[in-house]
C-alpha cells in the first residue's frame, strides 16, 4: 500500500488523484476544526489519554501538592532530607507541566471551544499552585552557610541538582525570603494573565474582507495574513498590511492596557528582587550580562546602514518602485520563482538539508516529521492560535503546532520548529527532568541552525540565476527578520520597559510613537511611512514574554557559525553541535556554547553576520548585473 508521501508526491507531480485516495488537502485558514483531515493533526493522547483522565489526574495532583509543605523546616538535615524535598518538588513539577502542556495545546488549536479555554485556566491555577507549594525552598537554601551549600552542590547523590543549586548561590542577593517568595510565585503566575487576554482580544477581532490575487473576496485573519503580506500583487498586500493595522487600531486601547499589564508586572518583579531594571532581571535568568545585550544593540545600529538602510533602497530598485512601503517588505523580489510546497513535500527538503548531522539524527528528526507520528499539527483553521510553536512535557515527544499555508517561508518555519523538537527530544533523553529544559538563550540555536542549513542546501541544489537571487534574497530576508527585526523589536521592550521606571505611562499612543521612531530608524530613509504602520506592536506575542526576542538574533548569529563549519565538514562541530543539542539546562548558556566550540560574547560573531549580510547583497548585485 502506498504511504501518504508517495501518494502526495504522486499528485502533485501528475495534478491529478488516484479516486481510491483522498484529494491533497488545501490549507484553509477558515475552515472549522473538524473540517482538517485527522492525520494533519497532534496526537494529544500520546500525552493524556481523554480529559477524563486530565481531570481524574488534576484532582490527584492538587490533593498531593499540599504534601510538599512536610518538606519546611527540614533542609538543614543533610543530603538526604534535601533530596527528598527536591525530588518531591520535582515530581509534582513535572506533573503539573504534563497537564498544562495539554491543556494549552487543546486550547490553542482551538480558542473558540469554551472546554478548552476552562482547561488550560484550570491548569495555570494549579501550576501557580505547585509553584507557590514549593516558593519555600529556595530561601530555606539560601539560610545554610555557604559551606553547606556549596557541600550539597559537590554530593553525588544531588547530582541531579547540582547545577540548580549552583545558580542559586549566584542569584543570592536577589531570591525573597520565604513568605516573598510565596507571593512573587503567585505574582508571576499572574503575570501571565495578559497575555492570555491579549490573545482573546485578537481571537474576537474581525477582521475586513479582502480581494486576494484572483480577485476573490477573502476574509483577512492573523493566520492567512503573512501569506497576503508577502504577495506579489501591491495593491493585495497593500490591502492586508493596512487592513490588519487598521483594525488593531480600532483596538488599540485595550491592546495598550494588556501589553502594559505585562511590562508593569516584569518591572514590579525586577524590583522586588533588587535587580536594578526589568532587563537585568531578563537576563540573569541566563546569567547574561546586561553589557552584551547593549552591545548587540550598538554592533547593530553601526551596521544598520550598510546593511538594512541599503537593502531597502536595493527592494525599491529590483521591484520598480517610486517608493517602498512597510507592505512592500516581504513580497519576494523574484516572483518568478515562487512556488507552492506541501507539507509532504518539505519533508525531503528538510531530511536532505540535515544530512551532515548524521544518520542517527536523520532517523529521529524523520520520525517526528512523519505525519504517522502525531508530533505535528500542521494546518490552520478557525479559532487557532496564529503561527507556530513547539514544546514538549518530559518523558513524552514534542508537540509542534504550525499553520502551514504552502509558501516557502512555511517550509522553513516547519525546519525552524523541527529544530526546536530535536531539542528537546534530545534534552530529554539526556539530561534528569531538572536539567532537560534548555534556557532560552539556547533554545533558539538548534531552530535557527536548521533554517540555515535548509537555505546552504537549497543554494548548493540551485542551477539557475533566478533560484540563486531567491536564495540570496531569502538568506538577507532571514537575517533581517530574524536578526534586524527581532533586534528592533528588543530595543522596543527596552524602552517601553524603561518608561515605566522613569515613572511614565504606556499609553496605545505612546506604544505607538516608539515603535514608529525605531521603525524610521531601522529601515532607514528610502522607507515611506503610512498611517498605521506603527500599530504592529499589538499584535507580537513575543513582546508577552520578556526580553525573550534578542535571543532569536543572538542565536542567528550562533547559528550561521555553527552552519559554516559542518557544511565544511567539521566533524568535530557537528559532533559538538549534537551535544549541545544533549545539554539542555545542565550548565550555564554561555558556558554550553563554549563547550560547544563558540563563544557568543565575542563581539566579532556579532559583527560576522553584518558583514554576511553585505556579501550576500553584493553577490544579488553581481547577479543582477
Amino acid at each position: 500500500m502506498k504511504t501518504l508521501l508517495a501518494v502526495a508526491a504522486l499528485c502533485f507531480a501528475t495534478g491529478t488523484v488516484n479516486a481510491k485516495e483522498e484529494p491533497v488537502y488545501k490549507p484553509c485558514s477558515d475552515c472549522t476544526r473538524s473540517e482538517v483531515p485527522a492525520q494533519y493533526k497532534w496526537k494529544l493522547e500520546h500525552l493524556v489519554k481523554s480529559p477524563a483522565e486530565w481531570d481524574a489526574e488534576f484532582a490527584a495532583l492538587e490533593k498531593d501538592i499540599p504534601t510538599l509543605a512536610t518538606c519546611k523546616g527540614t533542609l538543614s538535615g543533610g543530603v538526604a532530607k534535601v533530596k527528598a524535598c527536591l525530588d518531591k518538588a520535582a515530581d509534582l513539577g513535572r506533573r503539573a507541566d504534563r497537564l498544562g502542556q495539554y491543556a494549552f495545546q487543546l486550547w490553542s488549536v482551538d480558542r473558540d471551544d469554551p472546554k478548552a479555554t476552562t482547561l488550560y485556566e484550570r491548569s495555570e491555577y494549579l501550576l501557580g499552585k505547585a509553584n507557590s507549594a514549593r516558593s519555600f525552598i529556595d530561601p530555606e537554601l539560601l539560610a545554610l552557610d555557604a559551606k553547606a551549600l556549596e557541600a550539597l552542590i559537590a554530593a553525588p547523590e544531588l547530582k541531579d541538582y547540582n547545577h540548580g543549586l549552583d545558580d542559586l548561590l549566584r542569584r543570592k542577593a536577589h531570591v525573597l525570603g520565604t513568605e516573598g517568595e510565596a507571593v512573587a510565585s503567585l505574582m508571576e503566575n499572574l503575570s501571565g494573565t495578559p497575555y492570555t487576554i491579549m490573545n482573546s482580544i485578537t481571537g474576537e477581532m474581525v477582521f475586513p474582507i479582502i480581494n486576494d490575487e484572483a480577485g476573490k473576496p477573502v476574509r483577512l485573519d492573523l493566520s492567512n495574513f503573512p501569506a497576503f503580506r508577502s504577495s506579489t500583487n501591491r495593491e493585495v498586500r497593500k490591502a492586508a498590511v493596512q487592513n490588519l493595522f487598521q483594525t488593531l487600531d480600532s483596538w488599540k486601547k485595550s491592546l495598550a492596557a494588556s501589553l502594559a499589564a505585562k511590562m508593569k508586572a516584569d518591572v514590579y518583579l525586577a524590583q522586588a528582587r533588587g535587580y536594578d531594571s526589568a532587563l537585568d532581571a531578563a537576563l540573569d535568568a541566563d546569567a547574561v550580562d546586561t553589557e552584551f545585550f547593549k552591545t548587540v544593540l550598538q554592533v547593530t545600529d553601526k551596521a544598520l546602514p550598510r546593511t538594512v538602510h541599503k537593502y531597502v533602497k536595493l527592494r525599491q530598485q529590483i521591484l520598480g518602485l517610486d517608493s517602498v512601503h512597510y507592505y512592500d517588505l516581504y513580497t519576494p523580489l523574484f516572483p518568478e520563482t515562487k512556488k507552492e510546497y506541501t507539507y509532504e513535500e518539505s519533508i525531503p527538503l528538510i531530511l536532505e538539508a540535515l544530512k551532515p548531522l548524521g544518520e542517527q539524527l536523520g532517523a529521529d528528526l524523520k520520525k517526528g516529521l512523519d505525519l504517522a507520528s502525531g508530533w505535528a499539527d500542521v494546518y490552520p483553521n478557525k479559532g487557532k492560535k496564529s503561527g507556530a510553536y513547539c514544546t514538549g512535557a518530559y518523558g513524552h515527544h514534542p508537540y509542534v503546532q504550525l499553520n502551514f499555508m504552502g509558501q516557502l517561508e512555511d517550509v522553513f518555519t516547519t525546519a525552524h520548529e523541527f529544530g526546536h523538537a530535536m531539542h528537546f527530544q534530545y534534552s530529554m533523553a539526556n539530561q534528569p527532568y531538572p536539567k532537560a529544559e534548555a534556557p532560552i538563550f539556547l533554545a533558539e540555536i538548534p531552530s535557527t541552525f536548521f533554517e540555515a542549513m535548509l537555505l546552504e542546501h537549497m543554494l548548493a541544489q540551485a542551477t539557475d540565476k533566478a533560484t540563486k537571487m531567491a536564495l540570496l534574497t531569502k538568506r538577507l530576508e532571514s537575517m533581517r527578520t530574524t536578526i534586524v527585526r527581532q533586534l528592533m523589536f528588543a530595543e522596543f521592550e527596552m524602552l517601553t520597559h524603561e518608561e515605566l521606571e522613569k515613572g511614565g505611562a504606556l499609553t496605545a499612543e505612546r506604544f505607538s510613537e516608539i515603535y514608529g521612531q525605531l521603525i524610521r530608524k531601522y529601515y532607514g530613509p528610502d522607507l515611506a511611512s503610512d498611517q498605521y504602520d506603527a500599530m504592529e506592536w499589538a499584535y507580537i506575542p513575543h513582546f508577552y514574554y520578556n526580553f525573550y526576542v534578542y535571543k532569536y538574533a543572538t542565536s542567528l548569529m550562533a547559528a550561521q557559525v555553527f552552519a559554516k563549519r559542518i557544511v565544511e565538514g567539521d566533524e568535530t562541530a557537528r559532533a559538538a553541535f549534537i551535544e549541545l543539542l544533549k545539554a539542555g539546562g545542565s550548565d550555564y548558556p554561555v558556558d554550553i556554547l563554549k563547550k560547544a566550540g563558540l563563544d557568543i560574547t565575542d563581539a566579532e560573531v556579532l559583527e560576522e553576520s553584518f558583514d554576511l549580510f553585505e556579501t550576500t547583497m553584493k553577490q544579488l548585485s553581481a547577479l543582477l548585473d
